[in-house]
């Protein structure tokens, strides 16, 4: 992979992982909510340490993310 700079770098990887965790942590929020619902042996153990509230701000901070930054390129070998 080709990065161009390490802040472009860094900058992919945070969007990246906006994208990732939030459908995670609202799939998580959404099993606590409904634990009543499901067998006891497939309810969650521990109540989440983040809430809707907290959620909210990752998408608001991923709606208004910079996108100045180039993402890595895949470098192909020509023969």
């Amino acid at each position: 992979m080709y990065i161009k700079s390490e802040e472009d770098y860094n900058k992919w990887r945070k969007y990246e992982d906006l994208k990732r965790v939030i459908p995670d942590y609202e799939k998580t929020l959404e099993e606590w909510e409904n634990r009543e619902n499901v067998p006891f042996n497939q309810r969650p153990f521990f109540k989440p340490t983040f809430d809707m509230d907290y959620v909210n701000e990752l998408k608001k901070e991923l709606e208004t993310f910079d996108m100045s930054f180039i993402p890595p390129t895949r470098l192909v070998n020509v023969e």
